[in-house]
């Protein structure tokens, strides 16, 4: 069996491989299990009718969503409500995929948990779970007051809070878990100060998590590309490459590490989903004829809903 840590330093040497292994690690099947072990490496992002673009190479003329529909290609949890915004803080929760399974699947987090809306729902649908959705705009998963681009939101502790009392007394079979890691702040913790902090509520998150579910799995954030995708793409429509982001600089691997930490500290699972959000390097922002964002890091609704697959293989090691 391939080894997650060996391929990506051949990825980190020989970026022109990276398709090819990609396909590769499809077949390998590369998950490992347990609490806090790394689920991830299990799969390419793209389908085998998929065509992973990072040269330069003409707009595709079927590109789904279009560059102009792409801003409103948001889940479900946005038109209908569910996703809560700045100022809101009692914990909604809203049903998906077979809203009559008994099996139930809470997905939890901020705007980057949401995006994974709609393949959990699909996924919901396929494999008989019942998706809760507990989401809210800029607030992150970890216990800690934060500041979004300096401006302290304090209904995002309350919401926090409110939303582990709803998903105790749910007690659902599976958590899915994630928020982006890199706007936020902590006041009073300033530089190396940060991630130290960060890392711990987190934890602390997580351990609550554990005690009201019978199992947890914290997602990898998703990269942060250099530009706005539809913007980048009507400017390069036939160089879409231009639009693509270099590895190193999308990721933020101190940061994957650290909530990978964080999720051993608190015996949880944990998924790096950096192979199937950046799916070549430099990541670019369509494959195939999909348009993979509707801005710089949040995923395409179709795009989501296109990952399901590889999101289920992800999620083997812990599905209820």
């Amino acid at each position: 069996m391939l080894r997650p840590d060996l391929v990506l330093g051949v990825l980190s040497l020989y970026p022109l491989l990276h398709t090819l292994i990609s396909l590769l690690l499809a077949l390998a099947g590369m998950v490992s299990q347990g609490a806090g072990a790394t689920i991830g490496m299990s799969g390419p992002t793209a389908g085998p009718g998929d065509v992973v673009q990072t040269t330069s190479q003409h707009l595709p003329a079927d590109l789904t969503p279009t560059i102009a529909k792409a801003a409103a290609d948001q889940p479900a949890s946005y038109s209908d409500g569910c996703h809560l915004q700045p100022g809101q803080s009692k914990a909604k929760v809203c049903t998906y995929g077979d809203k009559h399974a008994s099996k139930q699947v809470v997905l939890f987090g901020d705007s980057h948990a949401a995006s994974w809306l709609p393949a959990l729902d699909a996924l919901g649908k396929s494999q008989h779970w019942r998706i809760l959705n507990i989401t809210k705009s800029a607030c992150p998963i970890p216990q800690v007051t934060v500041a979004v681009r300096g401006k302290v939101a304090p209904d995002c502790d309350k919401w926090r809070t409110n939303a582990l009392k709803a998903i105790k007394g749910i007690h659902p079979d599976l958590v899915v878990a994630t928020s982006i890691d890199h706007v936020y702040t902590i006041p009073g913790k300033p530089g190396a100060a940060f991630q130290p902090a960060w890392q711990a509520g987190m934890t602390t998150t997580l351990e609550a998590l554990r005690a009201r579910a019978d199992k947890v799995i914290l997602l990898g954030d998703s990269p942060l590309w250099k530009q706005l995708a539809p913007d980048c793409l009507r400017a390069h429509r036939s160089d879409i490459g231009a639009c693509a982001t270099k590895r190193s600089d999308a990721v933020f691997a101190d940061k994957i590490a650290s909530a990978h930490q964080a999720a051993i500290d608190a015996n949880v699972a944990f998924a790096d989903t950096t192979p199937i959000t950046c799916v070549a390097d430099p990541c670019p922002v369509v494959v195939g004829k999909y348009l993979l964002l509707r801005d710089d890091s949040h995923m395409t609704a179709t795009w989501s809903r296109h990952l399901a697959p590889a999101l289920k293989t992800l999620l083997a090691p812990v599905a209820p």
